[in-house]
């Protein structure tokens, strides 16, 4: 009888041990891509469509020589930094495209500071085609348009386009 009891008891701390690792498998979670940029060079990659990256990180201010195109929805985090866009050819400006269908997620206490010299089209901080998103939580954008015409726009988005602010975010 005694050694029953110590079959049975054996078998039930097998099933309980077994039983402990189920939900740990279960469970894992799979951690999403992320990148810590430093140069436009980086960011433009981790932009990419191709690119498994869905989380940016800011690691320094960035000054843009060019648009930054996002082609795949993704959240840019600006970390309390700055990043800048000053074009001075004359000619239509925009800092961030978010293309159709894409998303694109701002937060960080972080700033976008766009400017340009256009004298007969517009200077946009962040552009949103059909059918884009964005998200902006605890952050400044600042566009201005130093040329002799045109317009300077925070966010300018074609229908269908869904704009979200939150908390201190102010769009100018």
């Amino acid at each position: 009888m005694k050694n029953t009891g110590r079959k049975a008891l054996s078998v039930l701390l097998a099933l309980l041990l077994l039983a402990s690792l189920l939900p740990m498998a279960a469970l894992a979670v799979v951690p999403t891509a992320y990148a810590e940029v430093y140069t436009e060079k980086e960011l433009k990659n981790a932009l990419a469509q191709d690119s498994a990256v869905t989380d940016i990180y800011l690691g320094t201010d960035i000054q843009l020589t060019g648009t930054l195109e996002v082609k795949k929805d993704v959240t840019l985090d600006l970390d309390e930094y700055t990043l800048s866009y000053i074009n001075k050819k004359y000619e239509a400006s925009t800092a961030i495209w978010v293309t159709a269908g894409c998303s694109l997620t701002l937060q960080g206490e972080g700033s976008i500071y766009v400017e340009g010299q256009n004298a007969n089209g517009d200077v946009i901080g962040i552009q949103l085609e059909a059918g884009g998103s964005l998200y902006a939580v605890d952050m400044d954008v600042t566009v201005r348009n130093t040329g002799s015409g045109g317009g300077a726009y925070g966010v300018w988005s074609d229908k269908n386009a869904t704009v979200s602010v939150e908390n201190y975010t102010t769009i100018r």
